[in-house]
């Protein structure tokens, strides 16, 4: 029964992960570091917010990208620009309604430090 119960908690893990990404806090000194270690990688860096129209049409098209470049060294990093408050009520829901799929970040300091 117990790994029953194990298997059964992975697979609705791993379910859940397959809807959507996870989204992460990070400052932008950390995304700095990201971004360096990947010496191999081009990157394509899409900053966003939820209230934005012609951001949120941007955002499909560079899933689709995303998706069809999965074995090119190739990486798209979706940041979202907002207050890190609206992490769960917000962000979370926006990206799974959005079925994205990549990385994606909310950048935890403050907007001035651009």
């Amino acid at each position: 029964m117990k790994n029953k119960l194990i298997i059964f908690f992975l697979v609705c893990l791993l379910g859940t992960l397959s809807v959507s990404a996870q989204v992460k806090l990070s400052t932008l000194t950390q995304l700095e570091n990201r971004v360096k270690a990947g010496k191999d990688t081009n990157y394509i860096i899409n900053f966003w917010a939820t209230w934005c129209k012609p951001g949120i049409n941007e955002l499909s098209v560079f899933e689709k990208f995303r998706r069809a470049n999965t074995s090119k060294p190739i990486k798209v990093i979706l940041i979202r620009t907002d207050l890190k408050t609206k992490l769960e009520q917000t962000v979370k829901p926006f990206v799974k309604k959005y079925g994205l799929m990549g990385d994606v970040y909310l950048l935890n300091e403050a907007l001035s430090s651009f």
